[in-house]
């Protein structure tokens, strides 16, 4: 395939990203949890695909790539919001635990598995009420 073949591809790749992305924000803001699997699992496919188009491909360096710098681009900052309203959401759960707990929560709270990770004490005043 020629370059300009596997830009076109990879901008349409690309699009699909971000499509994901935006799918994986509103679940995000929904606080849809089967959305949100879904969102991901259409994402991580998505960026699959596209790192598997431009692996080893200077495709910014093509004459007519400017749009699909600026898509690449807007995927990262897409990434980049999606990622800090899920840090500040993580961080609204660890202060909802610590107060139902009173222990604080850290990062191993939840195990791979989803269950509690190590014994739970609760010393706080709603967890001894």
């Amino acid at each position: 395939m020629t370059n300009p073949g596997i830009l076109a591809d990879a901008t349409a790749a690309f699009h699909e990203v971000a499509a994901a992305l935006e799918a994986e924000r509103a679940a995000l803001e929904g606080r849809d949890a089967d959305a949100l699997l879904a969102a991901v699992d259409r994402k991580l496919a998505a960026f699959g695909r596209a790192a598997a188009l431009t692996r080893g491909q200077a495709l910014r360096a093509l004459p007519g790539a400017a749009p699909f710098a600026a898509l690449v681009e807007r995927c990262r900052r897409l990434q980049d919001g999606n990622a800090a309203l899920l840090r500040g959401q993580r961080r609204r759960v660890d202060a909802l635990l610590t107060a139902l707990t009173g222990a604080p929560a850290g990062r191993d709270t939840y195990g791979p598995d989803g269950g509690a990770s190590g014994p739970r004490r609760g010393r706080g005043a709603l967890a001894s009420a």
